[in-house]
């Protein structure tokens, strides 16, 4: 590992013919790491250049024995050193075989005056500010022979075992054996390690796999390093990226920043040095993400920040959300158009681990059937007429964050096939495209139909009704939850207060009229209508007239023949024909918006225009 770091650019290595070290019991990352400190102090002691030579005997400790030292030992009789004492280091149970491991060097050694502070547990000859220093053991020992029971000091045990946070790792360099031992190392650090050799092969699986962390070689064949990361960021990946390097120094630290890397880490490293280098960019991309969503919620207003509930039957829902939240579990959202569904979905995503990643909504049912699909999923360059460059879909752009569905019920039938796959596989495939991506977005969803219902009539998969049908919050309309209607109506009229810059707020009178009102378009039309009550007057308490005055869309009723009994007015009947056209519609196609809209001969998102406008149901 360290001779593909460059590390014996300036020194000779031998290994002793005579080397044979028995098997030992201890943790392969900590012997590792011990032989390995050893290497690079000697390294460190022949600044000039010179020799180092590693050899081993078998070797069993007595009770009172002090470390050998004799001129058959490797490395003794080539450099020789005056006698020291040594104090007894207790690392083995008595009469247990182990092993003796040297690692000799020409360089000067320790000054005589420093000999006797050589074994003070922080005692360093190392210039200061570099990464290798003493340290102490702690949770436990590790020797290079059997367990003992003494209280020596070992080697430090930097790798927690806990389960690490951003635990997919991504190995990019050339060299075998690295890859290797980088493997081993991190796998038993609590990461997923996967490793490639070159960085056209990383860009490909960086791409087609999420990733939390990439550690990154700067030279290699087919594709440095700095090329890997630049393609790697134009492709919008968003793992952290460090890059390793024996070569460039500072330049290339600097490069590689510019590019977008996240640390640099240069070649030779110890093995704890990569660990406590990725537990640090962990810690620092935990703090990021925290303070982006506290960001976040202050951006936002009250009723961003929590639902304003009074009702029983809001507080279950609530508690509801409460209890989801911290899982990744699929939740359908069900209720009437204008229940407060989006509001809702938000509130799982802040509560959850995964709110300081994005959240995404789309309607279904409010973009074209033939965009639909390039939509939720991208689409490659020249997948379809129009198709100029790569496109990113949404479910990528929630990679890691929540993405919601609003009325998935009107997913056509074929659309549904392919999300049931996304939601079973975490996979997506761009449209145009011939290779798979994963992805790890929260999936919630949300409807105004009777799903149940759609299945039954063969316009809804049963299979993928059951794959969101896991968790379900059903949100009451607003007629059954007057509690609700008093802290809204005040919440709306100060909101408004503010964006139109002058006081405003609703009489008791007013709002307890407001609450004897059906309310069919729901919290969306009850805000409509302190809007509208506040454009249209000046006042700065708005009374129960000012809503009267500005009857609500569904208390228009029909006169003989059909007509319009309201003003006269050519608008008015053409409105009332309007919402009368859209009902019948609805009805022919068993509340269809999809096919009620071809056969309005309209648009699917003017059709949502027209039955939000009218607070159709």
């Amino acid at each position: 590992m360290l001779r593909a770091q460059g590390a014996f650019r300036s020194v000779r290595s031998e290994i002793d013919e005579g080397l044979h070290v028995p098997e030992v019991m201890g943790r392969a990352h900590v012997l590792e790491q011990t032989l390995v400190n050893l290497l690079l102090n000697a390294i460190d002691a022949t600044p000039a250049g010179g020799s180092i030579i590693i050899g081993a005997r078998r070797w069993a400790y007595e009770p009172g024995q002090s470390l050998p030292k004799r001129a058959s030992d490797p490395g003794y009789a080539r450099f020789p050193r005056t006698s020291e004492r040594r104090p007894a280091r207790v690392e083995f149970a008595a009469g247990q075989p182990g092993a003796l491991l040297f690692v000799a060097d020409s360089g000067s050694g320790v000054a005589p005056e420093d000999r006797e502070k050589v074994f003070e547990p922080f005692y360093t000859t190392k210039e200061p500010g570099r990464h290798r220093r003493a340290i102490r053991a702690r949770n436990g020992r590790c020797s290079l022979g059997g367990w003992g029971a003494g209280r020596g000091r070992g080697v430090q045990d930097v790798l927690s075992h806990r389960r690490s946070a951003m635990k997919k790792v991504l190995v990019v360099d050339d060299e075998p054996g690295l890859r290797q031992s980088l493997g081993l190392l991190l796998t038993d650090a609590g990461y997923v390690v996967t490793a490639e050799q070159n960085g056209r092969r990383a860009l490909e699986r960086a791409t087609a796999d999420a990733f939390d962390l990439v550690l990154c070689d700067v030279r290699m064949p087919e594709m440095d390093g700095l090329t890997f990361l630049r393609n790697y960021r134009q492709r919008g990946g968003s793992a952290l990226v460090i890059v390793m390097s024996a070569y460039g120094g500072e330049d290339a630290a600097i490069a590689a920043m510019k590019e977008g890397a996240y640390d640099y880490l240069p070649k030779p490293f110890r093995p704890d040095e990569v660990v406590l280098t990725l537990k640090k960019a962990e810690e620092r991309e935990r703090l990021r993400q925290e303070v982006a969503g506290l960001k976040a919620q202050l951006a936002t207003g009250p009723a961003e920040r929590g639902l304003i509930v009074e009702s029983a039957a809001m507080r279950q829902a609530l508690d509801l959300v409460t209890r989801v939240a911290e899982h990744n579990t699929t939740v359908l959202i069900t209720g009437e158009s204008g229940t407060g569904k989006e509001v809702i979905a938000r509130a799982i995503h802040r509560a959850s681990p995964r709110a300081g990643k994005a959240f995404v909504g789309i309607n279904c049912a409010a973009i074209p059937e033939a965009l639909l699909e390039s939509e939720l999923f991208g689409h490659v360059r020249g997948a379809f007429t129009g198709a100029s460059s790569d496109k990113t879909g949404l479910f990528e752009a929630a990679n890691g964050g929540t993405i919601l569905l609003d009325e998935i019920g009107e997913l056509p039938l074929g659309l549904q096939a392919k999300l049931l796959r996304v939601l079973q596989e975490n996979e997506i495939r761009r449209v145009g495209d011939q290779k798979t991506r994963r992805v790890d977005a929260r999936v919630l969803a949300a409807t105004a139909r009777d799903l149940e219902a759609e299945v039954r009539g063969g316009r809804f998969r049963e299979d993928l009704f059951y794959r969101i049908h896991v968790v379900v919050i059903e949100l009451p309309p607003l007629r059954e939850r007057e509690d609700d209607i008093a802290p809204l109506s005040r919440h709306f009229a100060g909101r408004l207060a503010e964006r139109l810059g002058r006081p405003l707020s609703v009489s008791d009178d007013a709002i307890a009229w407001l609450a004897q009102q059906p309310w069919p378009g729901n919290v969306r039309e009850l805000e409509n209508a302190i809007e509208r009550a506040a454009v249209l007057n000046q006042k700065a308490v708005l009374e129960r007239g000012d809503f009267s005055a500005v009857p609500p869309r569904h208390d228009v009723q029909r006169g003989s023949g059909g007509e319009d009994a309201g003003d006269g007015t050519l608008r008015s009947v053409v409105e009332v024909a309007e919402r009368l056209a859209i009902i019948d519609a609805l009805k022919a196609t068993d509340g269809n918006r999809r096919a009620a809209a071809q056969r309005l001969g309209v648009s699917l998102r003017t059709l949502f225009y027209k039955i939000d406008r009218y607070g159709i149901t």
